[in-house]
């Protein structure tokens, strides 16, 4: 299982992925985001990511110290190419 990120513009790419290994690490950054956005970020479904969410996940990340993490990095080219992101769950 995994989540897999594309631009919205170009779905033929991933741009991340991350898989279910991974994914145990942003449980808890992922239960605050649902909590704002009406559990938007579901692994199992598709949805989009906008430049509000994308944000919001880097804000959630920096305070949690990960800015190391490729997933931080990712968010923000992302966020610096002012990019759409399709997320697709398993």
């Amino acid at each position: 299982m995994s989540v897999n990120f594309l631009d919205i513009d170009n779905k033929s790419q991933i741009l991340f992925n991350i898989s279910d290994c991974e994914f145990s690490k942003f449980e808890n950054i992922i239960k605050i985001f649902n909590k704002k956005y009406d559990n938007l970020f579901d692994i199992y479904g598709d949805f989009r990511l906008y430049q509000n969410h994308i944000n919001y996940l880097i804000e959630l990340l920096e305070q949690q110290n990960v800015k190391e993490d490729l997933f931080y990095r990712f968010l923000l080219m992302a966020k610096n190419n002012n990019k759409t992101l399709l997320v697709i769950g398993n």
